[in-house]
C-alpha cells in the first residue's frame, strides 16, 4: 500500500509545478490505504513526446496531459477544442507537439507509451506474461479548473481509452478505471520506472524548487555581442506592439544578414600575436588595394560594411574560420580597425565547404559561443577538429555583401515600420499578432469549379476550401499530390478573374509548379518573377513579346468559345451532382426501409398491447370477431328516461302502466331482436330485457342501460382499430413506395456509376480547355498601355510617393490580364509594391521549411492566405541563436509571446492560427506515391504517432515492377572515419547497387540519398559522368521535393561511429521521413543492420533507425547479410 510521486524535472512554467504537487498530495490521500504500488510521474520524455504525467497502479497505465482551462467544453476528434468560459468568452484549448486538440496529442502519446513498454517488456515482466495487452493502456486530459462537456459527443470506440477530467473528477476516475489486461505486479511497475530511467532521487519528496523557474542552460554572452545587436534593434518599450513586433523580425533579420556575409575585395593582412586580442589595431595603410577600395566604399549612397577574417592553419593550409563584420556606420577611423578578437564568431560557409556535417558545426558553434577568449576559440577547434589546428598568420580583410535577397526583406519590413502599415490587413494583422483579427470571411466565386487535373476528395475540399477562409492550412505528407491542389488552385483563381500569387523560399518548388502548368497547357501559362537580372533577361522580354504579339492582332478572340466550356462545365458539375444524390438516395431509402419495417412492427407490436386491455368478452365480440351493431343512442336514451321517471312516484307508475309500457316493452323487445345473435346471446346474459328476478320497469331500465354502454364500448374500440388500420396502410404505402424507388435505382445504379466516371474523367480534360482558353482570351484582351506601364516599373525603381502609387496603379491592372504570379519569397520587392491585399489570394508553398518574417511582406499583400507544408518534412534553418532572440524579445518587451523566429516555422504558425480562429484545415490523406511497405513505416512511425493522422494508402505492392518492390536492407558492416562523415565500404556498397540496378532497370529513376555531405560526394565522385545522367546523389535536404523510382539510402553510421551520429538523426528524425518517402517502387537501405538494431532504447527516446531495423525485420524478407 503506497503512493509515490516522482518529478524527472521542473516544467517550463511556476503554475506547472504548482500544480503538480497539488496533484501529488490529492492522489496521495486517496491511494495512500488502497492495496498495491501507485505512480505518478511528472514530466518525462518517452520515445520522443514530453509528457505532463504518467500514472501507474495494478490494472491501469495512463497518459495524463494538463490543460489549465475551466468553463462548458466542446469535445472534437479533428478540430479545435472550444471552451465557453464562465464570463460568456470562448477560447480554443490548443494540443502539444504540433497537434491540433489534446485528443490528438495525448492519442499521439499513447501510442509512443505503448511502443516504448511493448520494446522494453522483456525486462518488465516477471515471467510470461500472455495476459498483458498495452492497447488497453489510457490516456487523460486533465483540466486544471472545473469543466463539463457532453459525454456523448465522444465516440464510443475510444471512450475506453480516452477521458476528461478535472480536479473535481480525477481522483475518483484513476481509482475506478482497471483492466485486467494491464494487471501488473507491483515488481513488475517498478520495472517500468527502470526501463524509465526513473530513479529514487527524483521522488518529489526530495525535489528541490528553489525559485520555479526551469534550469537554462548558460549561455556566456559578452557585454560586446548584446550592445551590437541592441544597436541594430532600434525600438523601445514605448511604442506601440505592431511597430515593435515589426522591428523584433527585421532584428533577426539584420542578424541573419550579418551572420551569413559574402565578402568581396578580400585583402590579406599580417597577423601580429602580440597585440592584445581585446584592442587588436590593423592599418589599413599596410594593404594599398584595400584602403583605396574602402575609402571609395565610404561614399557610396550604401556602403558596404566590413568583413574581418581570422585564418587558422589546418594541416598546413589556412582556412577562414572565424569572422565578424564591422558596421561601415560605426567606423570612424578611415585609417585604422579596432577590433576585438574575443568576439569573432563561427564562419559556416568555410566549414561548409570543407564538408563538414551539421552535428560537428553545431558542436563547434556551441563552443566557439562559449568560449570568452580568441584562444579559448582556437582549444574549441582543436578539440573537435584537429589537435594540430593554429592561428595562422594573416587577417582576411574585405567589404561584406550580405544577402541581397535578405537585404530586401530588411527594406520592406522598414517600409512596414516607416508606413505604420498595421491593421490595413486582418489576414496580415493575425500572423503578426499570432492572434485571430479576422473578420467574415467573404468568399471569393468560383463559377465555376475546374480541375485541370484528376482529383480526389481531401485535394478537392482543400482548393475550395482555398477560396473561402482567410486563412487556409493544407497539410500535404510526401506523396498525396501536393502539387495538383496547387496548380489547380492557380487554374481556379485565373479562371474567375483572381489574381494569385504563389511563393515559396525555395527557387525549385516554383520552377516545379511554373513548368507543371506550363506543360499542362503546353506553353507558358505562368509569369516567373525572381531577382533583377531575371527580370531583365526573362520575364520582361516575355511581357514584351506579348505586347508585339497584340499589336499585330496575333491572338483572336475566344470569349465564345470560353463562355460555351464554362458552361458546359457547370452543367456536367449539376448534372453529376444530381446522380450522386441518387446514388446516395439508395443508402438513404434503405435505411427508411428498415425504419418503415421497424414502424411496422411497432403499430402491430402497439395493436396487439391495446387489444390484450380490451375485456375478455369485448375483444371476442369487437376484436376477435370483429362484430358490430347500430341503435340510435338517442331514442334509446329517451325511452330510458321514460322507463327510469315511471320508477318514482305512484302516479308515474300508474300512468307507465296504463298509457307507456305496451310501447315500451314493444321498443325493447324490438331493439333487442335486431341486434346480431352474439350481441343478443351476450345481452340477454348480461342484462335481460325480462327477469324473473327484477321488476319489468328495473329489467327494462338495465337492458336498455347495458345496450348503451355496450354502443359506446363499441364506438370506442373501432375508433381505436380504425386508427391502428390508419396508420399501418400508410406505412406500408410508405414502405411499397420506398421499395419500389430502391429497386429503381438499384437497378439504374450501373448506369448512374458509369456515367459519373464518364463526367469525372471528362471534367479535367475540359477544365483545362476552359483554363487554356482563360489564357488566351486575357492576352487578346490585354491593355498594352497598362502592361507598359508595369513594364517600366520593374525591376522596381520607385523613390517618390507618386511613383508609389502609379506603380501601385500599373499593377493592379497588370493583374486583371495576368492572374498568375510566381516569385521565390524573398524578391517579391523587386516585382510589386508593398500594397495591402494587392492580390486577391496568395499560395506560400513548402511553409514547414519557411520562417513567417520572410512571409510577412507576401501576407500583407494578401486578402487570403494559403499555407501550404508538412510539419514532418525539412524544417527552416536559422543562424540566429536563441539567446540572441531572447534578447530582442527583452529589449522590446516582448518576452511573453516566446520565441517566435528560431523554433517555429510559417507552418507551425499558421496551424496554430488556424486553430485559434476555428479555421478548417485539410489533410492530404491519400497517398499515391511509395510502395506499401516503404511509406506504411513512415505512416505509422511518423504522421498516427506525431500528428495524429494517417494517410489512406492507396497504392498497391502488385503494380510496381522496378528493383525489388518494397522496402530492402542490404546490411553492410562498414566503418566510419575519423575525420569525416564517411563509410567507405557503404559508399562503395550504394556505388555497386546503383550500377546493378540501372543495369537491370531500364527506363528506372534511379537516386542515392545519405544525410551527409562526405558519403555524397564520394559516391558521387564514384560515378561516371555518364552514370550520373542517369543516378542522382544527394543529401536528404537537396532531396525533397523529388522522388525516383529506385532509391538507396545510405545511412554512413557504423557500430565505430560516436554516439553523436546517431543522436543526430533521433533528434532530427524528418530526414528519415525525408529519405524513405524519395522512393516509388524499391528502397534499398544500406547500412549496418546489427547496429542500427542495437541502439538503445532503455532511455526515453527510441532511435528511428532502431525502429527502421525492427520494421525491416518484421518484413522477413527485407535483411541481407552482406
Amino acid at each position: 500500500m503506497s503512493f509515490d510521486s516522482y518529478l524527472i524535472e521542473k516544467y517550463s512554467y511556476t503554475q506547472e509545478n504548482q500544480y503538480f504537487r497539488k496533484l501529488s498530495d490529492a492522489l496521495k490521500s486517496t491511494f495512500e490505504g488502497v492495496k498495491g504500488e501507485h505512480i505518478l510521474i511528472g514530466n518525462i520524455s518517452v520515445n520522443g513526446h514530453f509528457f505532463d504525467a504518467l500514472f501507474f497502479s495494478r490494472g491501469l497505465v495512463t497518459v495524463i496531459d494538463f490543460k489549465n482551462y475551466g468553463g462548458k467544453l466542446k469535445f472534437s476528434e479533428n478540430g479545435p477544442w472550444l471552451i465557453e468560459t464562465k464570463g460568456g468568452g470562448e477560447v480554443y484549448v490548443q494540443g502539444g507537439a504540433q497537434m491540433r486538440n489534446p485528443y490528438q496529442q495525448v492519442r499521439a502519446y499513447r501510442f509512443s507509451l505503448m511502443e516504448f513498454l511493448e520494446d522494453n517488456q522483456n525486462e518488465i515482466f516477471e515471467g510470461v506474461r500472455s495476459n498483458i495487452n498495452w492497447s488497453h493502456i489510457g490516456s487523460i486530459v486533465l483540466f486544471q479548473q472545473k469543466v463539463s462537456y457532453d459525454y456523448d459527443s465522444i465516440p464510443g470506440l475510444i471512450r475506453p481509452w480516452f477521458h476528461i477530467a478535472d480536479n473535481d473528477t480525477i481522483q475518483t476516475l484513476l481509482l475506478d478505471k482497471n483492466s485486467d489486461n494491464l494487471n501488473l505486479t507491483d515488481a513488475e511497475i517498478r520495472n517500468i520506472l527502470t526501463a524509465l530511467n526513473v530513479s529514487p532521487e527524483q521522488l518529489l519528496e526530495r525535489f528541490s524548487f528553489t525559485d520555479d523557474s526551469p534550469t537554462r542552460k548558460q549561455t556566456n554572452v559578452s557585454a560586446e555581442k548584446i550592445a551590437f545587436i541592441k544597436r541594430l534593434i532600434d525600438g523601445n518599450v514605448q511604442e506601440p506592439q505592431s511597430t515593435r513586433l515589426l522591428k523584433y523580425y527585421r532584428t533577426l533579420i539584420q542578424l541573419e544578414r550579418f551572420k551569413e556575409p559574402s565578402a568581396e575585395n578580400l585583402n590579406y593582412f599580417p597577423f601580429n600575436s602580440n597585440q592584445d586580442p581585446e584592442r587588436y589595431s590593423v592599418d589599413l595603410s599596410e594593404n594599398r588595394n584595400f584602403h583605396e577600395a574602402w575609402q571609395r566604399n565610404k561614399q557610396e549612397l550604401y556602403p558596404k560594411n566590413v568583413f574581418v577574417g581570422i585564418e587558422l592553419e589546418l594541416n598546413g593550409k589556412g582556412k577562414t574560420l572565424l569572422y565578424t563584420v564591422l558596421l561601415t556606420s560605426e567606423i570612424k577611423n578611415i585609417q585604422r580597425l579596432e577590433i576585438n578578437l574575443n568576439q569573432f564568431e563561427l564562419y559556416v560557409k568555410e566549414l561548409e565547404q570543407m564538408g563538414l556535417d551539421e552535428v560537428v558545426i553545431d558542436d563547434l558553434s556551441t563552443g566557439i559561443n562559449v568560449a570568452n577568449t580568441l584562444s579559448a576559440k582556437v582549444e574549441v577547434f582543436q578539440s573537435i577538429l584537429s589537435e594540430s589546428i593554429k592561428l595562422g598568420t594573416r587577417l582576411i580583410v574585405g567589404l561584406s555583401s550580405e544577402s541581397l535577397f535578405t537585404a530586401q526583406l530588411q527594406s520592406e519590413l522598414s517600409s512596414l515600420i516607416k508606413n505604420n502599415s498595421v491593421d490595413l490587413n486582418a489576414v496580415f494583422d493575425s500572423f503578426l499578432y499570432q492572434d485571430n483579427k479576422l473578420k467574415n470571411a467573404d468568399p471569393l466565386t468560383l463559377d465555376p469549379f475546374i480541375q485541370i487535373t484528376p482529383l480526389n476528395s481531401s485535394q478537392t475540399e482543400a482548393i475550395q476550401q482555398a477560396f473561402k477562409q482567410d486563412i487556409t492550412v493544407i497539410t500535404g505528407p510526401p506523396g498525396t499530390g501536393k502539387s495538383q491542389v496547387v496548380t489547380n488552385i492557380l487554374a481556379n483563381a485565373a479562371l474567375n478573374n483572381h489574381s494569385v500569387l504563389f511563393a515559396s523560399k525555395n527557387n525549385k518548388a516554383v520552377d516545379n509548379v511554373k513548368e507543371r502548368l506550363d506543360a499542362l497547357v503546353g506553353r507558358e501559362a505562368v509569369l516567373r518573377f525572381g531577382s533583377k537580372s531575371d527580370l531583365i533577361d526573362v520575364t520582361k522580354p516575355t511581357l514584351e513579346k506579348h505586347l508585339k504579339k497584340v499589336g499585330n492582332g496575333d491572338y483572336e478572340d475566344v470569349s465564345e468559345q470560353l463562355a460555351t466550356i464554362k458552361q458546359s462545365i457547370k452543367n456536367l458539375h449539376s448534372r453529376k451532382s444530381t446522380l450522386e444524390k441518387l446514388i446516395e438516395k439508395i443508402s438513404l431509402l434503405e435505411g427508411q426501409l428498415i425504419e418503415y419495417d421497424n414502424a411496422k412492427v411497432n403499430s402491430i407490436d402497439k395493436r396487439i398491447e391495446w387489444e390484450n386491455t380490451v375485456a375478455i368478452n369485448l375483444k371476442d365480440l369487437f376484436v376477435t370477431q370483429r362484430l358490430s351493431f347500430s341503435v340510435d343512442p338517442i331514442e334509446l336514451t329517451l325511452k330510458l328516461k321514460t322507463i327510469t321517471k315511471a320508477k318514482y312516484g305512484f302516479f308515474n307508475k300508474l300512468f307507465f302502466d296504463f298509457f307507456q309500457k305496451a310501447r315500451v316493452v314493444d321498443y325493447v323487445k324490438r331493439v333487442n331482436n335486431q341486434l346480431p345473435t352474439a350481441f343478443k346471446n351476450y345481452i340477454e346474459e348480461g342484462a335481460p330485457f325480462v327477469s324473473l328476478e327484477q321488476s319489468l320497469i328495473q329489467s327494462l331500465e338495465n337492458n336498455l342501460l347495458f345496450i348503451l354502454e355496450l354502443h359506446k364500448e363499441q364506438n370506442a374500440i373501432l375508433s381505436k382499430q380504425k386508427n391502428f388500420d390508419a396508420e399501418l396502410i400508410g406505412i406500408e404505402e410508405k414502405l411499397a413506395k420506398a421499395r419500389t424507388e430502391l429497386e429503381t435505382l438499384i437497378e439504374q445504379r450501373p448506369t448512374y456509376i458509369k456515367e459519373i466516371n464518364e463526367i469525372t474523367a471528362d471534367l479535367p480534360k475540359k477544365g483545362l480547355n476552359a483554363f487554356s482558353l482563360k489564357l488566351d482570351d486575357d492576352l487578346c484582351k490585354i491593355n498594352r498601355s497598362s502592361i507598359q506601364s508595369f513594364l517600366d516599373f520593374i525591376p522596381a525603381k520607385v523613390w517618390k510617393n507618386e511613383d508609389i502609387l502609379d506603380f501601385t496603379l500599373a499593377s493592379g491592372n497588370f493583374l486583371k490580364s495576368f492572374n498568375i504570379v510566381c516569385v521565390t519569397s524573398l524578391s517579391i520587392k523587386n516585382s510589386f509594391p508593398l500594397k495591402e491585399q494587392l492580390f486577391d489570394l496568395v499560395v506560400i508553398d513548402e511553409a514547414s521549411q519557411c520562417d513567417l518574417v520572410s512571409a510577412l511582406p507576401m501576407l500583407f499583400r494578401a486578402k487570403k492566405a494559403v499555407i501550404i507544408g508538412d510539419p514532418l518534412q525539412l524544417r527552416h534553418i536559422t543562424s540566429v541563436q536563441n539567446y540572441e532572440e531572447e534578447y530582442v524579445l527583452e529589449v522590446l518587451d516582448l518576452q511573453s509571446l516566446g520565441k517566435r523566429y528560431t523554433n517555429t516555422s510559417l507552418y507551425d504558425y499558421a496551424d496554430s492560427l488556424s486553430n485559434k480562429s476555428n479555421l478548417k484545415s485539410v489533410f492530404l490523406k491519400e497517398h499515391y506515391r511509395c510502395h506499401p511497405e516503404i511509406i506504411n513505416f513512415s505512416n505509422d512511425q511518423f504522421y498516427e504517432k506525431r500528428l495524429g493522422q494517417s494517410m489512406d494508402v492507396m497504392t498497391r505492392g502488385k503494380d510496381f515492377k522496378f528493383g525489388n518492390p518494397g522496402l530492402n536492407w542490404k546490411s553492410v558492416k562498414g566503418e566510419m572515419a575519423k575525420d569525416k562523415n564517411l563509410n567507405v565500404i557503404e559508399a562503395d556498397a550504394c556505388i555497386a547497387l546503383a550500377k546493378q540496378l540501372l543495369r537491370d532497370n531500364q527506363g528506372a529513376s534511379i537516386g542515392v540519398v545519405t544525410p551527409f555531405k562526405d558519403q555524397k560526394k564520394y559516391i558521387f565522385d564514384g560515378l561516371t559522368p555518364e552514370l550520373r545522367e542517369h543516378i542522382k546523389v544527394d543529401t536528404v535536404h537537396q532531396f525533397q521535393g523529388d522522388e525516383k523510382d529506385i532509391m538507396i539510402l545510405s545511412l554512413v553510421i557504423s557500430s565505430n561511429s560516436s554516439i553523436s551520429k546517431a543522436n543526430f538523426l533521433t533528434k532530427n528524425e524528418f530526414l528519415i521521413n525525408v529519405a524513405l518517402t524519395r522512393a516509388k517502387s524499391s528502397l534499398y537501405i544500406v547500412g549496418d543492420w546489427q547496429y542500427c538494431n542495437s541502439l538503445s532504447s532503455k532511455g526515453t527516446m527510441q532511435s528511428p533507425l532502431q525502429k527502421l531495423a525492427k520494421y525491416s525485420q518484421q518484413l522477413r524478407r527485407q535483411v541481407i547479410e552482406v
